[in-house]
């Protein structure tokens, strides 16, 4: 007498939506990377210096201002190398400079130079250290024409960082599901005989 007792692993169809998902998932969570949506506001560039920039603005995170409010940059600027380095720390807007500081550092020496301006134009203002030509790290951020347009931005920042970590947790929980059909898969029926 024969009889057969097995586990059934997922269907290849399952498999098949589970691998879609996780392809997905990948080409979402690349493109928010690639686009930049999340930015630091510490860099350190090939020049041997590191430099961190506190912007004081209406809001930092989402990089937003609001045009005749005054904003306070605090920018750190640090040589790493032996050999002494020399730049400017600039605010741009458009192709404008509002604002250069020069600064020179010694081996190992650190500056902290603090910039206030009155944002008096909308549109992209850029804060920026450069040495010698090179970017070592630079901060973005729109000025808004009022409170209304800015909050309008900043929401619209939050929902961007509300899908970007909904992407992330959607990614992480279709790499488990990939793994638990392989794993599935990977399990062969067994076969009970009676003699």
């Amino acid at each position: 007498m024969r009889g057969s007792f097995g586990t059934r692993g997922v269907s290849p169809v399952v498999v098949a939506v589970l691998l879609i998902v996780v392809i997905v998932s990948s080409v979402l969570l690349g493109f928010i990377f690639l686009t930049g949506l999340s930015k630091g506001f510490t860099s350190t560039g090939n020049t041997g210096l590191s430099s961190a920039m506190i912007p004081q603005i209406y809001d930092a995170n989402a990089g937003v201002g609001v045009l005749n409010q005054v904003a306070n940059f605090t920018i750190v600027v640090s040589n790493t190398v032996s050999t002494p380095q020399v730049g400017n720390v600039e605010l741009t807007v458009g192709n404008s400079i509002v604002q250069a500081i020069p600064f020179a550092l010694g081996t190992g020496q650190t500056s902290t130079i603090l910039i206030s301006q009155k944002l008096n134009q909308t549109g992209i203002w850029t804060e920026k250290v450069t040495s010698n030509g090179v970017k070592v790290n630079s901060y973005s951020f729109n000025v808004m024409q009022n409170q209304d347009e800015a909050d309008y931005a900043i929401t619209q920042w939050e929902s961007q960082q509300f899908y970007r970590n909904l992407t992330l947790i959607c990614f992480f929980l279709s790499i488990v599901a990939f793994a638990l059909s392989a794993a599935s898969l990977s399990r062969q029926p067994k076969t009970i005989r009676f003699e």
